[in-house]
């Protein structure tokens, strides 16, 4: 069952959720500073971008049925960026955003410092994540926004509010 944390817990393990967005986003820049090349799927997502750019929504769609993290990549590279880099970006946000909700609910479900150290560790060093870094990959936003929603759903549960 949940236990409220102590003050100095819950604010130690706040700023251990955001120092692991910031390391997510810095191991993000490894690949891309090694010249990763791009993955088969990430060239689709780049084609379909670029279609959205030229040529309309109904073209992206005629490549890829599901062009909304096309969508998202145009709308980066809409502020000036190439759409390699606006790619890049996104997925490291994306990488980002997951491991400061992972650690959010972990804090929420075991609200103590040592938890919260080794689930930075898991969240960090986990291969099946490190992985796909190099990668243009949908999957990561995905599994973000199912953390926003498990913590969402964990906090009412706990508060009924």
């Amino acid at each position: 069952m949940y236990t409220e944390p102590t003050p100095e817990d819950a604010r130690f393990l706040n700023r251990l959720a955001w120092l692991g967005a910031g390391v997510s986003l810095l191991l993000s820049l490894v690949p891309w500073l090694q010249g990763d090349g791009i993955n088969r799927d990430g060239v689709l997502y780049l084609y379909a971008a670029q279609a959205i750019r030229e040529q309309g929504l109904a073209e992206s769609l005629a490549l890829y049925g599901w062009p909304f993290y096309s969508l998202l990549i145009g709308g980066l590279a809409s502020l000036g960026l190439e759409l390699e880099l606006a790619a890049r970006l996104l997925g490291a946000l994306c990488f980002a955003g997951l491991t400061h909700q992972f650690m959010r609910c972990l804090a929420f479900l075991a609200p103590d410092r040592l938890a919260g150290l080794f689930g930075l560790g898991l969240v960090l060093l986990l291969p099946q994540l490190n992985g796909i870094r190099s990668e243009l990959v949908r999957d990561t936003g995905m599994l973000w926004f199912a953390f926003a929603a498990l913590h969402g759903l964990l906090h009412f549960r706990q508060h009924k509010r």
